[in-house]
Parts: C-alpha cells; structure tokens; sequence
C-alpha cells in the first residue's frame, strides 16, 4: 500500500484510472454528523453520507463537506478525508488530506479536483482561506471558541517580543511560529482582527492575523542581536514594557518569567519559550501556588505545536484555559 499525505494548498497528481473512494472522519471532543459531497462535472455514487466513490473526473469538481441537521460545525469539531484507489494489477493508494478545523463553519471546501490527462489532480483547500488563518491556529480557534462569550471579547490587543540575547537561538524561530499560531488563534476565537506587534519600548506595529507569524519573526530577526532592544525581564517591574492602556490583552513571547506573572491580576498571557521553557512554568506554577492564584503561563513546546498541528491534545485546551481566565479578568476589571 502506497500512502501519501497531502499538503495545504499543494496539488497532487493522481496517476491512472479506477474508482476513488473519499471518506471523512470526524475528530474532536463532540460526535458531529457530516455530509461529504463531490460536486462538479464527473460521475460520483454517494455510498453513505461520509462516503462518496468517483468513478470519473471530466471537469473541475469541488469536494465538500456541510454539517447535518444543523446550520454550522460545533466546538473543537475537525474532520480529515483519507482516499482510496486500487487500479488493476496495482498496489492499493492511500491519500490523507491535511486536518480541516470545522468549529462554527458552515458548508466547507475540502479540496478541488481537475481531470489532468489521464489522472486527477487534487489541491487541499488550505484552513486559511476560511478564516485567513492556518490550520493550527485554527485548532486554537476550535478550542477556545466554545470558552468564551460575547462579553470575554478583546477590546485590543498587543503583542510584546523578547528580543534580548538569550531569545538569539536559531530554534527560537521555530517557538516563535508556534506562538504566533497560539495568539493568531486566540485573537480570532476573541474576535480581534489585528494586533500591535512590538519589542520592548520600541514602537508598535498593526498587522492582521494572518501576517503575525511574519511580523514576529521580522521584529526578532531584526532586533534580537540589538543590546539593549529587548524586554527588562527582570523581577524588578515592568518598566521595560511599559503599562497596558485599559482593555488590551497582552501576550509576552518570551523564554524567561517578568514579575507580570508575579502577581494575580495582570491581564497579560505569557507565552514562554525555548529550552528553559518548562522550568520558567515551573517556577511561576510555585509562585502562583503560594500566593493562591492560577499562572497565566503556556508553555509553547512540541506537545503545543504538534497538537495545534494534529487539532487535539490536552495542551491545546491547557492553553485555552489560560488565554480564557486572563480574558475574564480582563473583562472585570474594564
């Protein structure tokens, strides 16, 4: 058996002829009943609602799927679609579409199909054109979406980077994609569109959701070897950071603690990164313990990163807990 696993937006050729079998599997902490259609010029037998055979491709089709009995996916809903051809006197062939965050989406796009000589060209529809983010921060989208009301929603929204010289590791970069996945995620569940990007005092810059991941990377390539650029991450105060103007949620991208996290009411999410990660969260788990709190730490590591990846795992909704209480508390005390 021969299995190839398919890429957002990347198209793959077919090869040959014979029966294509597509099948959807729901993912996700509620049982959602889906229907899984080929729509467009070719012949297609709808086997079950989760299964559909094409049996010949002569024109450009559209595979989709729509919730059933109701107007839009539920909360931390996914579904992903294997196919299966087995041609004469050929090995069977797997082909497994990429993760499709589905949480309050209607009728969706899975993917588009053109004959293309004597094969099929197929193209996974990418979870960005659907909410102009990618697929793993709209795993954090499906987690957190169902936590929060009209009345948690973010006023503004500000980003701070560490950029000081223990942040100038090259995997840094790879933290830093995920972090920006975990807010872009966080801020569309919240409704915020934008976000100010900055580093330290420096001046902030808007971007959309779907441009944070490079613009966080841009602020970190081109201020992470400046001395003295950084944040002050001391526990000495916040100086360095400055003070929120009333109703923006702050995130912190860094890989060591500030005394924000020292005290119980600061509506500001740490994300803490880098290979000290765990032992920072350690630390602020012990403070928050003693002084009878919960931190507002996450932990941005490779359990975070390949469940937003794969749309479940206990870190994800660890996560989500956390971006929801410093919400609430932000909302209290607006």
């Amino acid at each position: 058996m021969a299995k190839i696993i398919l890429s957002e937006g990347q198209p793959y050729v077919v090869p040959g002829s014979g029966l294509l079998r597509f099948e959807a599997f729901t993912m996700g902490t509620q049982d959602a009943d889906v229907q899984l259609e080929l729509k467009g010029t070719g012949s297609v037998n709808n086997l079950n609602p989760t299964t559909v055979l094409l049996a010949s491709c002569t024109g450009p089709m559209s595979l989709m799927v729509r919730p059933r009995g109701e107007r839009e996916f539920g909360p931390e809903t996914a579904v992903r679609v294997m196919a299966k051809r087995r041609s004469t006197g050929e090995s069977e062939m797997v082909l497994e579409f990429p993760l499709m965050p589905l949480a309050g989406v209607g009728e969706c796009l899975l993917a588009r199909l053109v004959p293309v000589g004597s094969g099929i060209e197929i193209t996974p529809q990418s979870a960005s054109v659907i909410s102009g983010i990618d697929s793993s921060a709209m795993s954090m989208v499906a987690a957190l979406r169902p936590r929060v009301g009209e009345g948690d929603r973010a006023l503004e929204v500000e980003v701070i980077l560490d950029t000081t010289a223990s942040m100038s590791s090259p995997d840094s970069a790879g933290s830093i994609k995920a972090a920006a996945a975990t807010i872009a995620g966080s801020c569309s569940a919240l409704g915020a569109s934008t976000v100010a990007v900055r580093a330290g005092l420096n001046a902030s810059t808007v971007c959309g959701l779907p441009e944070l991941e490079a613009k966080l990377l841009e602020v970190w390539e081109s201020r992470h070897l400046a001395v003295g650029g950084g944040v002050d991450l001391t526990l000495a105060g916040l100086g360095h950071i400055g003070a929120a103007q009333p109703g923006t949620l702050r995130f912190l991208v860094s890989d060591t603690l500030c005394s924000a996290e020292m005290t119980p009411d600061t509506a500001m999410v740490h994300l803490l990164v880098g290979p000290t990660a765990a032992a920072e969260y350690e630390l602020a788990e012990r403070v928050a313990g003693a002084g009878g709190y919960q931190t507002h730490c996450i932990v941005v590591d490779h359990d975070l990163d390949t469940g937003m990846s794969e749309g479940q795992s206990p870190a994800i909704a660890k996560a989500a807990a956390v971006v929801e209480m410093v919400s609430r508390r932000l909302q209290a005390t607006a």
